[in-house]
């Protein structure tokens, strides 16, 4: 049995509902009795600017294009220069220039992209993900910032080990950048605890990010992974093909 619903009378649509002939209700109000109407009749107002919103963009409970080709377009040159710059330690002597310089030479061609990255993120915040409790959401969204913060570390302590050693940024010799300071042994020094430490801190930070991502697939019934790989519906989509679809 459908619920009993009151409307003013100058309120209910033609087609929606019938009136109760055998009411006593007397006045502006009519008892509607045993009458379901349309799933869109319960449907909420959307403003237009959620309504129309663009998948390009972030929402409050998912990623948009932009950040999702940021996330893995960054998570892959990451990747790269982290086998490479250990390659450097494993070289043999010979090649050890070489490969130092194929490090330069990617970490020089994404800069730009990473930080655009960074400042994006920073920019857009973090969606909340349907399914996701808040405390675990306020969890990984201070992990992340922690990890954009060492990523931003290195992105500032690699020039400058190259700078402070009397070099300049060759980019596979097409480019080449010159330092805005001079050779400095001590500036170098630091530049280098700051950059290989940092390199240690941001693997574990990856593994415990990934390791969380894991978590997720498995254990919990959210949409964390599948909104880093898809935008999915908007969320108006969504909440009318929830409301008018059959159970």
């Amino acid at each position: 049995m459908a619920p009993i619903l009151t409307r003013p009378r100058a309120e209910i649509p033609n087609g929606i509902a019938r009136c109760n002939k055998r009411s006593k209700t007397a006045g502006a109000y009519d008892e509607i009795a045993f009458v379901t109407p349309p799933a869109w009749y319960y449907m909420p107002q959307q403003a237009p600017s959620q309504t129309g919103q663009s998948p390009l963009y972030d929402s409050a409970s998912r990623y948009g294009w932009v950040s999702i080709v940021l996330h893995w377009a960054t998570a892959i040159v990451i990747i790269v220069l982290w086998f490479a710059g250990k390659s450097i330690l494993t070289a043999e002597p010979d090649n050890i220039d070489a490969q130092r310089a194929l490090h330069v030479s990617i970490a020089a061609s994404g800069w730009l992209l990473i930080l655009g990255r960074i400042l994006w993120r920073f920019r857009s915040g973090h969606p909340h993900v349907r399914g996701q409790s808040k405390r675990i959401h306020r969890i990984a969204k201070f992990a992340h910032y922690f990890m954009l913060i060492s990523v931003m570390l290195m992105l500032l302590s690699g020039p400058m080990l190259v700078w402070s050693g009397g070099h300049a940024v060759n980019i596979f010799n097409w480019v080449s950048v010159p330092g805005p300071i001079n050779e400095s042994a001590a500036v170098h020094n630091m530049a280098w605890f700051v950059h290989s430490n940092t390199a240690v801190l941001l693997l574990v930070l990856v593994l415990v990010h990934i390791g969380g991502a894991l978590k997720h697939l498995m254990f919990h019934a959210d949409d964390t992974i599948a909104r880093m790989i898809w935008p999915g519906k908007r969320e108006t989509d969504t909440h009318r093909s929830q409301i008018s679809d059959p159970p």
